[in-house]
């Protein structure tokens, strides 16, 4: 009986402090157009969208811009977002995939992204541009700039760097303001609920097979 009343506790842990909050925030259309918030390190870029429809069909065009050359940019896109989502590209990318902070141009990147990186096109201003059947939700970007030179027993070349401001929270649903993210493509939802009630479901239901058979071993043991 204590462990069937563990178990149910258990479950209320589960849905009370384990389900995970939602991360798809879509963005009203009257946030199709816009200019991004941005964190920087070495340069002190622009980054400007502009977003239309055309049935179920999404325009994306993002203009990225600053005083010294520019050169790399990963915008990040929906978890189940696929290469074959992100159509009419106006340049070649990488992903979607995970990328982390590295050595490279990504040694500025202040946590994991899954999205599509632009690499290799360099300009005080470059437009990145594509379209999508994925609605837009509020989302991250990071950019960088050859800085020059290298650093003793650190990185070379050296990289600077931008990001939007809000890159390590998550948005919520009904905010006042999203100025520190991106429109970008695709549900960046976490998992269901659902995932969690099957998991606790299956770990009541063991937990009472297991309460079971100590129940029925002890009352054998009485009987001999």
């Amino acid at each position: 009986m204590k462990l069937i009343k563990s178990s149910i506790l258990f479950l209320f842990f589960i849905f009370t402090a384990i389900s995970p909050v939602s991360a798809e925030v879509l963005v009203a259309p009257s946030f199709f157009s816009g200019t991004a918030v941005l964190s920087d390190h070495g340069i002190t870029p622009t980054l400007t969208w502009s977003i239309t429809q055309t049935g179920n069909t999404y325009s994306y065009l993002y203009t990225f811009s600053d005083a010294a050359p520019l050169l790399n940019a990963i915008f990040q896109v929906g978890s189940a977002v696929t290469a074959s989502e992100i159509q009419n590209a106006n340049h070649a990318f990488v992903g979607p995939q995970t990328f982390t902070r590295g050595t490279d141009f990504k040694q500025g990147l202040p946590g994991p992204i899954f999205g599509i990186a632009f690499e290799g096109v360099r300009n005080t201003t470059i437009t990145y541009s594509f379209t999508s059947t994925q609605a837009p939700t509020w989302g991250n970007f990071y950019g960088t700039s050859i800085a020059g030179g290298c650093q003793i027993n650190g990185p070379c070349p050296v990289f600077d760097f931008a990001f939007n401001s809000q890159f390590s929270n998550t948005p919520l649903e009904g905010q006042s303001s999203y100025n520190g993210w991106v429109p970008v493509p695709g549900s960046l939802a976490a998992p269901e609920p659902s995932a969690w009630l099957i998991l606790g479901s299956n770990l009541l239901i063991l937990s009472l097979l297991v309460a079971f058979k100590k129940r029925r071993n002890e009352i054998c043991r009485t009987r001999v």
